[in-house]
């Protein structure tokens, strides 16, 4: 309902053109769980769309906005939460937000706590360069794509007939993806 009433209230749009976000990986059934949403002004320049499964029984979703964006001088600086005085930042961050006395404007109370946490964090933890690593997706592994081809074939299957015995052999494949999420996650862990 929150949503809802926010959404009305700023004229959001949702964006999309009725393509299926989720499929289930289980019953092969699909519905529109998925959605994106943008202010008026940017509506003209934007586009959304749904990409190729990538092994999640949600699909992703690109969403484009073309705008030119002026980024001379922008340095590219990360907050290195490794390097953070967090004594500091609890003594400024309390002393800022308990100058304030508590009203009944939530917005006017949500800017004040915002800007306390930003002020503390400004004074706090030092920004530097943060080093690029290559993101591994377990979706392009070698592991994974036969399995993910072979449930697309089993899906496919599925749709229009809705069989039971096709639906439990899903269960092989999305059981070996999931075995293999988890060890690929155990792996980045260490």
């Amino acid at each position: 309902m929150e949503l809802s009433n926010l959404v009305n209230d700023r004229a959001f749009l949702c964006l999309k053109d009725g393509t299926h976000t989720f499929r289930s990986n289980s019953y092969g059934s699909t519905d529109v769980l998925n959605l994106t949403f943008i202010s008026p002004g940017l509506s003209p320049y934007s586009s959304w769309r749904v990409l190729d499964n990538i092994g999640s029984d949600h699909l992703p979703i690109l969403v484009e906005i073309y705008l030119k964006v002026d980024c001379t001088g922008v340095k590219n600086l990360h907050w290195n939460f490794k390097k953070a005085d967090w004594s500091l930042f609890e003594h400024i961050s309390n002393n800022l937000i308990s100058q304030e006395h508590i009203s009944d404007n939530l917005e006017k109370e949500w800017s004040h706590f915002k800007h306390s946490i930003f002020t503390a964090a400004k004074s706090s933890i030092p920004k530097g360069k943060s080093i690029q690593t290559p993101t591994f997706f377990a979706h392009n592994s070698d592991l994974i794509k036969p399995l993910i081809a072979q449930r697309t074939e089993l899906l496919n299957v599925i749709a229009p007939n809705g069989t039971l015995d096709k639906n439990i052999e899903l269960n092989k494949p999305n059981a070996e993806i999931k075995k293999i999420y988890e060890l690929v996650k155990l792996a980045e862990s260490m």
